[in-house]
């Protein structure tokens, strides 16, 4: 048998990862180790809000345009098309309690995952207040804007959320914080070739032809 049949071993490769040792043995380091779940969100500050809630605009200066297939144009307002929705939704009537609710329902999952509900709704509450002093906005008025007061509340969450994790894991790390570091190759991260592997070599950076124009 040639040299070149003979199949060569594969390259085993693996890397260990951190672990915290506890009375329960080692285990692999993650988000349960420096994180308080569920999240009291209640106690973060309902201000950023603000930089992502943009209140509907008085003046009618956003439009949408619709060409039919006979050429008519149809112009209609934002503020037109906002208001009528309103009303055919039956806006008027709201509480704030029952718009926090509505809110609450909204919060996608994925948003929401580490806060429990009284929690979220005790959050919501304090934002509506931040926006309703800010924009002087009614309980109607943040009503008619709630589709846009779900997608601020989202990515206000995601902001704390993200503040939360950083501060937090780098307490984790601290030596006060009580946790027992190691790193173990019982935790390895294996690398595999045969899952790996690439699917063709590497050639450098492709460069796309430009393409001249037709000329008629």
């Amino acid at each position: 048998m040639r040299a070149t049949e003979i199949e060569a071993e594969p390259i085993r490769f693996a890397v260990p990862r951190l672990g915290v040792r506890s009375t329960s043995g080692l285990q692999l380091f993650d988000r349960a180790h420096f994180l308080d779940i569920p999240w009291k969100l209640e106690d973060a500050d309902p201000a950023p809000i603000l930089d992502y809630f943009e209140p509907p605009k008085r003046a009618a200066d956003e439009a949408h345009v619709d060409v039919d297939t006979a050429g008519a144009i149809t112009l209609a307002f934002v503020n037109d098309l906002h208001e009528q929705l309103s009303l055919a939704l039956q806006e008027r009537g709201w509480t704030k309690n029952a718009l926090v609710n509505w809110l609450d329902r909204r919060i996608p999952y994925s948003a929401r995952r580490d806060i429990t509900r009284v929690s979220s709704t005790l959050f919501i509450a304090k934002a509506l207040d931040a926006v309703e002093t800010k924009s002087g906005l009614a309980i109607e008025g943040l009503a008619r804007a709630k589709f846009r007061l779900v997608e601020a509340l989202v990515k206000t969450i995601a902001r704390h959320r993200d503040a939360r994790e950083a501060s937090a894991f780098e307490r984790a790390l601290f030596p006060q914080s009580g946790l027992e570091f190691e790193t173990s190759a019982d935790l390895e991260l294996v690398f595999d070739e045969s899952r790996y592997g690439y699917n063709q070599p590497y050639k450098g950076t492709t460069v796309f032809e430009k393409h001249s124009p037709r000329h008629r």
